[in-house]
C-alpha cells in the first residue's frame, strides 16, 4: 500500500475476501447487507458474484478510524468473522481472505492480516512499525463553519425553490428530506424483553443517524457453556423461554426495526456468541437499510 501521506487516525484496507458457495444466490442478500453494514462503519467494499463464486474488495483509500473503536483491527476481525458465518458451517472452509489493513497512529503504523482458518474463525496477525506520520487537518473554526453552512443553506433553498415548481421533482425532493431525518438515541426505544433473563441492552450512541451503538451485558443467568445451555433449556417452562435459549445456543439474535407508525422497517440477525466469553459486547446496529425512507423508532431483540 503506497500512501503519499500517513495521516494519523486513519486506516486503509487492501486484499480481498472470496469464496465459492453452493447456494450463493440464496445468500446474496446477506452478503449485500454485510457490505452495507461495513460501509456504515466507514469501510467500503465492492461485492462481485458470478455463479457460485463471490469476491469482496475493499476501497483502497484511507478512512477515519473514529467509528471502529479503540482497536480497529478487532472491529474488522469481528466483521470478517460475521461474513464467514454467512456460509453454512460445512462450507466455511471455502471462504478465503487476503484482507490486510494499515492503521496510522502518531509516529507508527499497525499492519494487520486477516486470515480465515479451516474452522471458519478469523485470525489476525499484527505488527507495529515506526513511520513518519502527519497530524489530521485542524478542524474549521466554528465561525467559519457557520459562515459556510449559511452559504450552503442559501444555495440549497434557491435550488429547492426552483425544483419545487416542477411536480415530478417536487415528489423526489420531499422523499429526499424524509430520508435525511436525524435520529438521536433518545428517540429510540430498545427492547430485549424475550432475553431479559439473560442479558440487558444499553444505548450508547447513534453515529451519523445511521448506526446505533449498543452495549449488551450478560446476566448471571446467561449460559456460557454447553452444559449450562442444556440446563437452561431443560428448566425453561414456556415456549418463549425455550426459543430464547435456542437463539443463545445458535449465537445469534434477530433484530427488528420498527418505524414511528409501528410498521416493520427491516429484520436481520446479529451475533451475540461472544457473550459466552465476555461479560459485555458492543453492537453496531444499522438504522438505515438501502433506500427505505421510514424513520426507525423501535429496535427490538427477538429470537
Amino acid at each position: 500500500m503506497n500512501l503519499t501521506e500517513n495521516v494519523e487516525g486513519t486506516i486503509v484496507l487492501d486484499g480481498l475476501i472470496e469464496g465459492r458457495l453452493d447456494d450463493l444466490p440464496a445468500l446474496a442478500g446477506k452478503l449485500e447487507m454485510w457490505v452495507q453494514f461495513m460501509g456504515q462503519l466507514g469501510l467500503r467494499f465492492t461485492l462481485d458474484m458470478s455463479g457460485s463464486a463471490f469476491s469482496i474488495l475493499p476501497e483502497n483509500q484511507p478512512v477515519s478510524t473514529a467509528k471502529l473503536g479503540g482497536v480497529p483491527e478487532e472491529a474488522i476481525r469481528q466483521g470478517v468473522e460475521q461474513l464467514v458465518e454467512v456460509a453454512p458451517p460445512e462450507e466455511s472452509q471455502k471462504v478465503f481472505s487476503t484482507l490486510r489493513s494499515v492503521e496510522t497512529r502518531k509516529g507508527e503504523q499497525v499492519q494487520a492480516m486477516y486470515g480465515v482458518t479451516p474452522a471458519g474463525k478469523v485470525e489476525v496477525r499484527t505488527r507495529t512499525v515506526e513511520a513518519q506520520t502527519v497530524a489530521p487537518p485542524e478542524p474549521i473554526p466554528t465561525k467559519e463553519r457557520v459562515k459556510l453552512a449559511m452559504f450552503g443553506l442559501l444555495a440549497a433553498i434557491a435550488i429547492i425553490g426552483i425544483a419545487m415548481l416542477i411536480p415530478p421533482v417536487r415528489g423526489k425532493v420531499v422523499g429526499l428530506f424524509s430520508t435525511m431525518e436525524s435520529v438521536d438515541k433518545e428517540d429510540l426505544t430498545v427492547s430485549a424483553t424475550p432475553f431479559q433473563k439473560y442479558f440487558t441492552v444499553e444505548k450508547k450512541e447513534v453515529i451519523s443517524s445511521r448506526t446505533l451503538v449498543a452495549v449488551v451485558k450478560r446476566t448471571e443467568a446467561f449460559p456460557t457453556s454447553a452444559a449450562q445451555l442444556e440446563t437452561a433449556y431443560t428448566e425453561a417452562t414456556t415456549l418463549h423461554e425455550k426459543l430464547a435459549v435456542e437463539a443463545i445456543a445458535r449465537g445469534y439474535v434477530r433484530i427488528e426495526l420498527i418505524d414511528s407508525d409501528g410498521k416493520p422497517y427491516g429484520t436481520f440477525e446479529m451475533r451475540i456468541r461472544d457473550l459466552a466469553a465476555k461479560e459485555e459486547i458492543e453492537m453496531h446496529i444499522p438504522l438505515r437499510l438501502g433506500d427505505k425512507k421510514q424513520r426507525v423508532q423501535f429496535v427490538e431483540f427477538r429470537y
